[in-house]
């Protein structure tokens, strides 16, 4: 019990043993000391074979195939299968899930249901499974197929215990999808072991109110489950877009909703929303001078028990910088035009993502407040979102495309890309869209909302971002996105 003259590496009140050599040739093996007990807790000398899914190496050959875990208390199906063929092939199959493993030499395939801490973003059926492969011998590939699925649900992901990982070229024939994974693959060998695997389809989160105020809080309540959970509100005017342009960083960089109201005076379903959200004495910023948020909003908000933060400049433009003060020293700017809404939609995730700042031009022609800030800020990275905005700064990064859609997909294409999740909103009204700008790491696709067609360039977006998007959010009711669209985005993620 002496510490300070304990040898380096030795544990404190301990009692040290070597028995037997190490490596898994020793699982199960005889030994002269073993099964000590103490404290009533006995200890197994015989060491524990590690799961491996990576290749070891050789090839050919190799030893028994090692003895996989036991399948957790209570489960049902569980099935293992080994194999110490020529052509190493060993299939587990579990319910509707057959897993098949390729390699040389002896290795054991095992699989179970199981949940994964973390629920799968895909609605259909989840399986543990786990490869154990021999000394000697090598494992080469893992060929999952999941049945008895519906139509367009022909998602496969995988849960690596740390996050879920989406399957690339998967097959899908008669209600069952299927996917070869490999190292040369993504998901690759070594991100799955042990681990969840689920496939189904993938889940389509439509956000909607009966009108844009409730939208409004349909998407802080899906962002912010849980009450008081929400770090600040931001609160703009419904019927303008124009306060609210450069909001989106604002509300990230707080980790607040950005929910709307009337302009003179404060809905009660946006109070209701952020007595919910908001623990009491937090903070709302409301966007504009009195004329955009009269000061009976204001008021309402104090007589409620929040502090009401009123970010304003002399207009639109002069707000923007406002904001951009507000939050101290972005490193990025991205320009839109203040004389519309659809660029400035498509930026606000971006500078959420950069923690950045939206600045706004005259259309075409520089605003004096942003070209005042830049003046005082400079070594900038500065974007331009759109081709009206890259008249007004020709010096900066001009990102857009041919019209409000391409330029969504053209943001998307330069800032995102591998998501895990996607918006989807109306390119002809702001309100809805306004409320997805604040997701850093997820892009805002537009589409022109009463259409049967999505824009070729927000189609060949989709489909590049299927190999990772788990996800799909749509901002509004069927008038705002129809459902064709919708579906027709959702077939593309698969």
């Amino acid at each position: 019990d002496d510490a300070a003259n304990a040898p380096k590496g030795a544990g404190v009140g301990g009692l040290a043993l070597v028995a037997g050599a190490s490596g898994t040739n020793q699982t199960n093996g005889k030994f002269g000391v073993d099964n000590v007990v103490v404290n009533g807790t006995t200890y197994d000398f015989e060491p524990f074979a590690e799961p491996s899914i990576l290749p070891s190496g050789g090839g050919g050959g190799g030893g028994a195939a090692p003895t996989p875990p036991p399948a957790p208390e209570g489960t049902t199906d569980a099935e293992s299968a080994t194999s110490t063929s020529a052509d190493g092939t060993a299939t587990a199959t579990s319910g509707e899930t057959t897993v098949t493993a390729h390699g040389e030499g002896a290795f054991t395939v095992s699989q179970y249901p199981s949940n994964p801490t973390e629920p799968a973003p895909v609605e259909g059926q989840a399986t543990f499974f786990d490869v154990l492969i021999a000394e000697g011998s090598s494992f080469t590939s893992l060929t999952i197929t999941q049945c008895d699925l519906p139509a367009n649900a022909h998602s496969i992901v995988w849960f690596n215990g740390t996050k879920w990982l989406k399957a690339s070229s998967v097959t899908y024939a008669d209600g069952c999808a299927t996917v070869t994974i490999t190292d040369s693959t993504s998901p690759n060998l070594a991100d799955l072991t042990g681990t969840v695997f689920a496939a189904g389809k993938l889940p389509v989160n439509r956000l909607a109110g009966p009108n844009r105020i409730e939208t409004a809080v349909a998407v802080s309540q899906h962002r912010y489950p849980a009450d008081d959970s929400a770090g600040a509100v931001v609160l703009a005017r419904s019927d303008e877009f124009t306060d609210a342009l450069a909001g989106a960083p604002l509300a990230d960089a707080h980790d607040a909703p950005v929910l709307l109201t009337h302009s003179d005076s404060l809905s009660g379903a946006t109070l209701s929303e952020i007595e919910r959200v908001l623990p009491d004495g937090g903070t709302v910023y409301l966007l504009g001078g009195p004329a955009a948020l009269s000061t009976s909003v204001e008021q309402a908000l104090e007589d409620a028990g929040f502090v009401a933060k009123r970010i304003a400049g002399a207009n639109r433009y002069a707000t923007a910088v406002s904001i951009a003060k507000q939050l101290g020293s972005p490193s990025t700017v991205l320009e839109v035009p203040g004389t519309n809404f659809p660029d400035a939609i498509s930026a606000g995730p971006v500078a959420a993502t950069l923690d950045g700042a939206i600045l706004l031009t005259r259309g075409t022609k520089p605003a004096s407040a942003t070209t005042d800030y830049l003046a005082a800020h400079k070594g900038l990275q500065r974007y331009t979102i759109g081709g009206i905005s890259a008249q007004a700064d020709p010096k900066a990064e001009e990102v857009s495309g041919t019209n409000r859609y391409a330029t969504s997909a053209a943001v998307a294409e330069k800032f995102f890309d591998s998501p895990t999740t996607v918006n989807l909103a109306t390119g002809l009204k702001f309100p809805d869209a306004l409320t997805a700008g604040p997701s850093a790491g997820v892009p805002v696709l537009l589409v022109r909302g009463t259409g049967s067609k999505l824009p070729e360039t927000v189609s060949t977006y989709l489909t590049k971002a299927s190999s990772s998007a788990t996800t799909l959010n749509v901002f509004g009711g069927d008038q705002a996105v129809h459902q064709d669209l919708v579906d027709a985005a959702a077939d593309l993620l698969q």
